[in-house]
């Protein structure tokens, strides 16, 4: 007699319900690749309807796990009775162990527990335990110009990437509008100079499944994917201004895992590249799907941010103030006022855009009016104006910050311009650093704009050094 297998299937919890595993169509139902996420709980339900002799018939089932060249038994079922013609129904629940397996069912059939009348069958599933992975590099705001800094995956979807608003003008394009001259998130490219967006590498961890479909996803149109770091029509994965969830090449870019020429694009990790498109938050997403359902997900957050309260340099502006102050990271300054020369850094530091104060008006006005320029001059101007003293910690807690060359030094009284390195720039409470960064405001000399910026990347300019922080 001889046990025959009618129904043997594989399923998965998954948000509170058994989902029933997907095969690879191209292999026998009876020996069959089954995909589910890796480290699933799963439950084997086994259906068997025998060639029963007359009278009762026990049959014994022992279902087992095979990984590698080890066994995992997942408990012997007893004989069960069996009345003549009658059928064998059992469900086993398990976890998955990490990598791939092999479930095997084996079954004997007896009529009196003792005699063997039935064969011995084998029925094996192989399960795949599916896993896509994204790799995602962010901003590195220890090396803000050219540093990328890997995402860990413990974080990928709480803090996640931080990258640019593509806001910049990299290629010094004409056209954009009047805030974002130039803009590159308003070009599709190639770009050249093009170096504000982000790596993002797509790939399975283990075989990549014959069937099926990989997704990927964007939630938002605050970020664009590409298949290079320039941009280009060419390149385009899920880009458009107006986001629509199911359009591909919009919220969706899908590759059919049973096309042989899609499949081998993923056989190795595919690099792609994410633009920030807006100040703002949102995701990219990947799945392995097989009808509809998702058996693998790995998510990215993204968050882009620039400083954005003013309007981005022109060509012209861009030039002459990163030649005066080089440490200046692109998109992450911009110029907050005009021109103007009725007041001056030191007067926008205490909130009075109508006034200059330059190094002998410290000292005589509010110093000791020796004809020399002293800390202490700087320190009785600010106690004076706004009752500050030299006392913050750092620029994390500064109100002003004044920059320098040196402690002290005498100056020409007869004689208007600043000294060296006389600079201060009054702290800017808003959302342009994405909480990573403290932007400042300062006005770049008498005749000159104002500029929001990250409170060090004036250093190492005309202005000198980072010197005194007050509140």
């Amino acid at each position: 007699m001889t046990v025959v297998e009618q129904e043997l299937k594989i399923q998965y919890w998954l948000n509170g319900a058994w989902r029933e595993a997907i095969g690879d169509p191209h292999l026998p139902a009876w020996r069959r690749v089954a995909y589910v996420p890796a480290g699933s709980a799963l439950q084997a339900s086994v259906k068997c309807d025998p060639s029963a002799p007359e009278g009762d018939s026990r049959l014994l089932y022992r279902p087992r796990v095979a990984v590698a060249l080890s066994d995992i038994p997942l408990g012997v079922r007893d004989f069960a009775t069996l009345p003549p013609g009658g059928a064998f129904q059992h469900a086993v629940g398990f976890t998955a162990p990490g990598n791939d397996f092999e479930l095997i069912c084996e079954y004997e059939l007896r009529d009196d527990g003792k005699t063997v009348t039935g064969t011995s069958n084998v029925r094996s599933v192989s399960i795949m335990s599916v896993r896509v992975d994204l790799a995602a590099k962010g901003h590195d705001f220890s090396n803000p110009a050219t540093g990328n800094v890997d995402v860990p995956e413990e974080t990928e979807e709480t803090e996640g990437a931080y990258i640019h608003f593509n806001c910049d003008n990299d290629d010094e394009s004409l056209g954009g509008t009047a805030k974002y001259p130039g803009g590159d998130f308003l070009q599709t490219g190639p770009i050249p100079r093009e170096d504000d967006l982000k790596s993002i590498r797509v790939s399975f961890v283990g075989e990549v499944p014959t069937t099926g479909e990989l997704v990927l996803r964007r939630t938002s149109s605050a970020v664009q994917v590409w298949g290079s770091p320039r941009k280009g029509q060419e390149s385009s994965i899920l880009t458009g201004d107006s986001y629509r969830e199911s359009e591909e090449g919009n919220g969706r870019k899908t590759w059919n895992l049973s096309v042989d020429a899609e499949r081998r694009l993923l056989e190795k990790p595919l690099e792609l590249y994410v633009e920030g498109r807006e100040p703002t938050s949102s995701a990219i997403s990947i799945s392995f799907e097989v009808g509809g359902c998702a058996f693998s997900v790995d998510t990215v957050r993204y968050t882009a941010f620039a400083a954005t309260c003013g309007d981005q340099p022109t060509i012209e502006q861009r030039r002459l103030t990163s030649r005066n102050f080089p440490n200046l990271v692109h998109c992450e300054w911009s110029v907050t006022g005009p021109a103007d020369s009725s007041y001056n850094c030191i007067a926008w530091s205490v909130d009075e855009p109508h006034a200059v104060y330059l190094i002998r008006d410290i000292d005589i006005g509010f110093g000791s009016n020796f004809g020399t320029f002293e800390d202490s001059d700087m320190d009785s101007f600010y106690r004076s104006k706004k009752r500050w003293n030299p006392v913050a910690s750092d620029q994390s807690d500064a109100e002003a910050i004044f920059f320098s060359f040196s402690s002290s030094w005498t100056y020409d009284p007869l004689t208007r311009p600043p000294g060296p390195g006389f600079h201060a720039a009054r702290r800017k409470y808003c959302g342009c650093g994405a909480g990573k960064l403290y932007l400042f405001e300062s006005k770049l000399g008498v005749e000159g704009y104002r500029i929001e910026h990250v409170w060090n990347q004036i250093e190492g300019g005309p202005y000198g050094s980072l010197y005194r922080f007050y509140k």
